[in-house]
């Protein structure tokens, strides 16, 4: 993940592994991803955010990956890329803002979910695995 973040795009591929960040502005400007994530993410829009346009941009360059990891606010481009392509890719969640009842059963090993207690963003995602890392701030927790 961290070599997403560094990334202008906000994207790293390593293999047949795509990684996606979260909230972080491509070329280092925050301006355009807060603004979609505020007003096209909460309106179900994400195929109009610049994210979700370069990460289809990235996988039309590269049809050999098969797994996207993201963190953060990017899940929302990857479930609109889920619906478009259900069985395409598996995917790994880290601190997203989902909100999901509790999970039944174990997960589905190609959707895995992933949060860390007192992390407030992930605090309605009742379908993800809870880890032992356990720290006060909520920043730190996030990450």
């Amino acid at each position: 993940m961290n070599n997403a973040y560094r990334s202008p795009s906000g994207l790293y591929k390593t293999g047949k592994t795509l990684f996606i960040s979260g909230t972080g502005g491509k070329d280092g400007s925050l301006e355009k991803d807060i603004k979609d994530d505020l007003l096209l993410l909460p309106t179900r829009n994400a195929k109009h955010t610049e994210k979700y346009k370069d990460v289809i941009e990235e996988l039309k360059k590269s049809p050999e990956v098969t797994r996207l990891v993201w963190h953060s606010l990017a899940p929302a481009v990857i479930n609109k890329i889920n619906e478009e392509q259900p069985s395409k890719f598996a995917t790994t969640t880290y601190a997203t803002p989902s909100i999901k009842k509790g999970r039944k059963g174990k997960q589905d090993p190609r959707r895995l979910d992933f949060r860390n207690p007192n992390d407030v963003v992930s605090m309605l995602d009742g379908y993800a695995e809870t880890s032992n890392f356990v720290d006060w701030n909520p920043i730190i927790a996030h990450t």
